[in-house]
């Protein structure tokens, strides 16, 4: 029975079998990636969907009109092949109030790298999950004719690898392989996108070029690539380019093929050719090009020339592309070629893996490192490898140009899809790697080739299998480490399964959701920083309707430190869905100004409002109280502080470290007049809340003015006092009204909430426990006014 697997087997691991196995990979691996990805979340899906929508249910093309709410937005500029093509295949799927139906999440942090909640552009529903109704259906369905085309487009990886590299049949699955298992190509073959379109027809188109150069030109070949090059014209404007070097691939190989010598024109004589005979040979050539140009132009034009007439109709412009910006938008910025760099991190991370609404990263950056790693080191040998192939090394007639021409032709593709997108990216933000995927098979076997240049024959297939199995790592964990949790909902617990770490709350919103406990991390944030705030819930009884959350962090005098609103849920799981009995962690991300003046004890509210009307519940306190402003409790915000004009003229110390440096007082007071006071503290931590004692003490010792309070009016209270900090702490000493004249002494110091004093030193030397830091004159008669 061994004796018929064994064949299959063997089968299976030669290039063949492998392309085969990798392709069956991809279509598994795609399809848990439509599964796991909510339905309409990938880049610009919601709008592509609007198009086919409108096509089944209209049965005609958009006409765009500027400031028109429409549910395909800018998409109805795009040339229509990959809609109409949807339409005919989901049209019985797609519902008729399907967009009716979506609710947006007003919060959605669209374009927000490292978001870890309200990455969702829609609020989904349960109904959305397996069997498939409604809008979720046709989604569904328009997603596997997208992986469809993912497929043609690794076949045409594939042959078009062979082509190129016929001497190396691994290249090919190798190119192919690195190709499907790219999370961003995944993840793109699993969207309605009409660049799924596109990239297989480019990779077709670059086959169908690729068999011109290396067996020449044919009537058959030109009518193939025109037909390609329309059909590209009339899934996306960047198809236009294949037929410019369409036209490049066709000269080029008369021009390559023209007789040198009189031997390379089969005559017995290899003397040169004359001029007379090359100019003959070079106008007949030109002939045959420019016949083949044309019947391949002639057919593309048939194919796609009508919609861009229709677009010089409609719009004045034959690309429709100043529509399209009118709708989604112009940069705001003018474009340089710093600001390109500047924009190439983006557009570096998306060609790897950027999901959902460029909003959804990788977890480990150092992963992108690797990936490109490999891709650098590969295309910098293929450059290698064309500069030793070159027509400078070779002598006439004796140069392999049927070997150079072809990798040089996918360089010139990568090049003129590069030049085009960056075109683009002057126009519009639009810095996406996965707009160069129609150059995705001439990246991935130049690649190769190149990496494969730079060793010795034994360590290039060792080489390929890393490089393959590193992407492929990145693949296949993607759904599970990065994109699952992103739209996955709050944790669910127990009440005994509550961080120890969190300190409890209990306060009650809309009568129905105890906010029983909170943690924050780090403990101590610092300006500028950022902040993990999780929130645990328990469901008494549901709510009816969706809430968005507010966090908002105050500093000193009010400042506002952090705002951070949210839908409920994390944007996953709203209010409304919450089922009594539940226990859920929330966790939310914010950062901290970075003009915060610390230190401080920054005052953390969290509440719940309506979106539309912003309405808030009811919030009541354990004992049924009304509570106005939910806060939760003091974070310190980290800092050295400053003096704020003191100067340090003091040296006592209080307790085990706390310094009293500076005091600034007037020199004289009134009596009732209240008398402002200023401290500057240099911190050291305590294990408890003190109070500041400022008296003002009379020359017989009687208290005749006092100022107690916390430091900083309760902004900073001492149990957050770090060591070295700088406090500058204001007081108003109240003074009696009949408070004799003469002088006063003022006194300070710090107590608890026993009445214990601190021990005061100075100098190292015991001082009781109250500092003098001056003396003030207290004038009974009405002080001159300036």
């Amino acid at each position: 029975m061994t004796r018929p697997v064994a064949p299959v087997l063997r089968g299976l691991l030669r290039p063949q079998g492998v392309a085969i196995v990798v392709l069956l990979l991809f279509v598994l691996l795609a399809n848990v990636y439509a599964c796991v990805n909510p339905i309409l979340e990938s880049p610009d899906e919601i709008t592509h969907y609007g198009v086919i929508e409108y096509l089944v249910h209209e049965r005609r093309l958009p006409v765009q009109v500027p400031g028109e709410k429409t549910a395909y937005m800018q998409e109805g500029s795009q040339p229509p092949l990959y809609y109409v093509l949807g339409a005919l295949l989901a049209a019985p799927a797609i519902p008729e109030d399907g967009s009716d139906t979506l609710v947006h999440n007003p919060h959605a942090r669209i374009g927000v790298g490292l978001a870890r909640d309200n990455v969702n552009l829609l609020v989904h529903q349960p109904d959305e999950g397996w069997p498939w109704r409604g809008v979720a259906r046709g989604v569904h369905r328009l997603r596997l004719y997208s992986i469809a085309l993912g497929c043609l487009t690794l076949a045409a990886i594939h042959a078009l690898g062979r082509l190129v590299f016929p001497e190396d049949p691994w290249l090919a699955t190798a190119a192919m392989a690195w190709a499907a298992l790219n999370p961003m190509f995944l993840y793109l073959s699993a969207s309605i996108n009409n660049d799924n379109l596109v990239i297989m027809l480019c990779s077709w188109g670059l086959v169908g070029m690729v068999l011109v150069l290396r067996e020449g030109n044919s009537w058959r070949r030109s009518a193939t690539l025109g037909l390609l090059c329309g059909l590209a014209a009339l899934a996306k404007v960047s198809g236009l380019s294949l037929l410019a070097l369409a036209v490049l691939a066709i000269g080029g190989t008369e021009l390559l093929a023209l007789p040198r010598t009189r031997e390379d024109a089969h005559s017995r004589s290899e003397r040169p050719a004359s001029r007379a005979f090359q100019a003959k040979a070079l106008r007949r050539a030109a002939q045959r090009a420019a016949g083949h140009v044309l019947l391949a132009a002639a057919l593309a034009v048939a194919l796609a020339g009508w919609w861009y007439l229709r677009n010089y109709r409609l719009y004045g412009e034959f690309l429709g592309v100043q529509r399209m910006l009118d709708i989604f938008g112009r940069r705001s910025d003018a474009f340089s070629w710093r600001a390109a760099l500047a924009e190439y991190q983006g557009f570096r991370i998306s060609f790897w893996a950027l999901f959902g609404y460029v909003n959804v990263m990788l977890r480990w950056p150092w992963v992108y490192v690797v990936l490109e790693s490999f891709f650098a080191f590969g295309l910098l040998g293929a450059l290698r490898s064309l500069l030793a192939t070159c027509p400078v090394r070779h002598g006439a007639g004796r140069w392999p140009w049927r070997r150079w021409a072809p990798p040089a032709l996918l360089l010139v593709w990568i090049a003129a899809i590069h030049v085009a997108l960056l075109r683009w990216t002057s126009m519009t933000q639009a810095s996406q790697g996965r707009l160069a995927f129609p150059a995705l098979g001439a990246l991935a076997l130049l690649m190769f080739w190149g990496l494969g240049s730079w060793l010795p024959a034994r360590y290039r297939h060792r080489a390929t299998l890393a490089a393959v199995l590193c992407v492929a790592a990145v693949g296949l964990s993607a759904p599970w480490t990065t994109l699952g949790p992103a739209y996955a909902p709050p944790r669910r617990l127990t009440l005994e399964q509550i961080d120890s770490a969190a300190r409890p709350f209990g306060a009650r919103y809309a009568d129905g959701l105890d906010l029983v406990a909170w943690r924050i991390e780090p403990t101590t944030l610092e300006p500028g920083g950022h902040a993990t705030l999780t929130l645990y819930w328990q469901v008494l009884q549901p709510v009816d309707r969706d809430y968005s959350i507010y966090i908002h962090l105050f500093g000193r005098n009010g400042q506002t430190l952090a705002t951070r609103d949210g839908l409920a849920g994390m944007g996953n799981y709203p209010t409304s869905r919450w089922q009594a009995g539940e226990v859920l962690e929330e966790r939310y991300e914010f950062d901290v100004s970075a003009s915060a003046r610390a230190p401080v004890a920054a005052r953390l509210n969290v509440g719940l409002y309506e979106y539309d009307g912003m309405e808030r519940p009811t919030v009541t306190d354990g004992l049924g109280r009304p509570v106005l402003q939910p806060t939760l409790g003091l974070v310190k915000i980290s800092g050295q502080g400053d003096a704020g004009g003191i100067a340090p003229t003091l040296d006592y110390t209080l307790g085990d470290g706390v310094r009293l440096l500076g005091g600034q007082l007037p020199a004289t007071a009134q009596p009732g007049t209240p008398l402002p006071v200023r401290l500057l503290w240099e911190t050291a931590p305590l294990d408890a809340d003190y109070t500041v004692f400022v008296h003002l003490v009379a020359e017989d010792g009687s208290l005749i003015g006092q100022g107690d309070g916390p430091p900083m009016g309760g902004e900073y209270p001492t149990r957050y006092w770090g060591s070295g900090e700088r406090v500058d702490d204001p007081h108003l000493v109240s003074v009696e009204k009949d408070a004799p004249a003469g002088q006063a002494r003022l006194l300070v110091g710090l107590y608890n909430a026993e009445g214990q004093r601190l021990p005061v030193s100075l100098a190292g030397e015991p001082a009781g426990d109250a500092a003098a830091i001056g003396s003030v004159t207290i004038v009974t008669a009405p002080l001159d006014k300036p």
